[in-house]
């Protein structure tokens, strides 16, 4: 039994698409599927482009999660046969997750990155039975999510380093952390 293999290629900002029969490896990417995230090459050499990547069906078709680089969006496609023997998408629809957090004393926190860059879903699973899907943000938590992205995304659990204030040193390129007020989850 054939089973398709797909992953994000963040160079392109699109899929790689491969049928997988007895450990041979066909690649069945519809050539005219499109960019997900950006609207030219010069938006895709800037590598704010596709990143994490969870794949599901349900009764009504194929579906990816898939999220971008060095931004908060994710973008949910319908995975498509297009009658030549290739796979295509369809965006449906697209959420972005905050950039920025109101803390219990009052302050505003955001993850500290090289400017222009945000806290990316690196990590996502999909729960085909409840029809949820949990994103991983980095440095924020786990966020919990109808897979459609159709309802309000929850943040059910946070990262040590939620909270945590810092700022980012061009000559260091990393950033410089102060004190951890314990906001983050364990």
């Amino acid at each position: 039994e054939a089973h398709l293999g797909v992953l994000s290629d963040k160079g392109m900002d699109d899929l790689g698409i491969f049928v997988i029969d007895e450990g041979e490896l066909l690649e069945v990417t519809a050539p005219d599927a499109g960019r997900i995230f950006s609207a030219s090459q010069e938006e895709v050499n800037s590598e704010h482009t596709a990143y994490g990547l969870a794949t599901w069906q349900d009764d009504d078709g194929a579906y990816a999660l898939v999220s971008r680089n060095s931004e908060t969006e994710v973008a949910l496609l319908e995975l498509s046969d297009k009658g030549d023997g290739t796979v295509g998408w369809d965006v449906v629809r697209e959420i972005a997750l905050p950039a920025e957090f109101a803390m219990p004393d009052g302050s505003t926190w955001t993850t500290c990155d090289d400017p222009g860059q945000y806290a990316q879903v690196e990590g996502i699973a999909v729960d085909e039975e409840s029809g949820t899907a949990y994103l991983g943000q980095e440095l924020v938590g786990i966020w919990k999510v109808d897979a459609d992205l159709s309802g309000e995304p929850e943040l059910v659990d946070t990262a040590i380093e939620f909270g945590l204030p810092g700022t980012y040193d061009a000559e260091l390129d990393e950033c410089v952390y102060g004190e951890n007020p314990g906001f983050g989850g364990d």
